[in-house]
């Protein structure tokens, strides 16, 4: 439910655009794949968005990374689900572009609001999700433990818009308690596992919460090393949960969810 793809680029361009290294950076649509093939248990499908446009310098970079994503969602239809990233913080210019990416298939919307120093539940926010309200997608949005992203100020996010369905990804970190107390309280509010502090709590969700509102998701980012996938589904299938619990952690779940906003599997 969570992978990063971005096209490679040579050292030299990084060096002016990101930070110096070696060798060319990036995860690829193909080495991703690879990846997927060499996990066990072999992960079928991921759901994608871009990595730049997180925090993106203009409008026009937000709209190159969707591009990107919708040309290798063409390209492997089978094995990626296509997520378009938008940044609220660019007012009618978010709109315009979450309609576009929309109206060409993607039925995923991400955000991370710490990356736009932008606190979740803020008027251009609240705007956006009124937009995904109407087109009835599925918005996934970072969880930290800044006052931008913190699982508190999603959950009020969230309150505001019952009928819309949120991931709240990487289940607040090291916030997860907080995030468990959201969504006790909230029925539309997912979590997925992605750089999850505290593995255990994996149980304490289902327990205390529900089996049907968590989902597996690796967030691997090779441009800073990163939790590959097979260590993040190491994390889940040590818990040794019961057998229909972990089907539904390791895909059932995500599957329900992403069907209910339109998209086909």
């Amino acid at each position: 439910m969570h992978v990063h793809l971005t096209e490679e680029r040579p050292d030299s361009e990084w060096v002016w655009s990101n930070w110096p290294g070696q060798g060319r950076r990036g995860l690829s649509a193909e080495g991703f794949i690879a990846k997927m093939d060499a996990c066990k248990p072999r992960i079928d499908k991921a759901v994608v968005f871009g990595l730049f446009s997180l925090a993106s310098e203009t409008p026009e970079a937000m709209s190159r990374d969707n591009d990107y994503i919708l040309r290798m969602v063409e390209e492997y239809p089978d094995r990626f689900i296509g997520a378009g990233v938008v940044d609220p913080s660019w007012g009618e210019a978010a709109i315009k572009e979450l309609h576009r990416f929309v109206d060409a298939g993607l039925r995923v919307v991400k955000m991370r609001f710490s990356s736009m120093h932008y606190h979740a539940n803020n008027k251009a926010a609240q705007r956006v999700f009124k937009e995904i309200g109407e087109l009835g997608v599925l918005p996934v949005c970072h969880s930290d433990w800044t006052h931008y992203s913190h699982p508190l100020i999603l959950g009020d996010l969230a309150s505001m818009f019952p009928d819309v369905r949120m991931v709240m990804q990487h289940f607040g970190e090291y916030l997860s308690y907080d995030a468990i107390s959201v969504c006790r309280k909230l029925p539309n509010v997912y979590v997925d596992t992605s750089a999850l502090v505290l593995p255990k709590n994996i149980v304490r969700f289902i327990e205390e919460v529900s089996p049907d509102r968590i989902m597996y998701a690796s967030d691997t980012l090779s441009v800073r090393g990163g939790l590959q996938p097979q260590d993040a589904l190491n994390r889940v299938t040590c818990l040794e949960l019961p057998r229909k619990q972990e089907e539904k952690v390791l895909g059932g779940n995500a599957v329900a969810l992403l069907k209910s906003v339109g998209v086909k599997l």
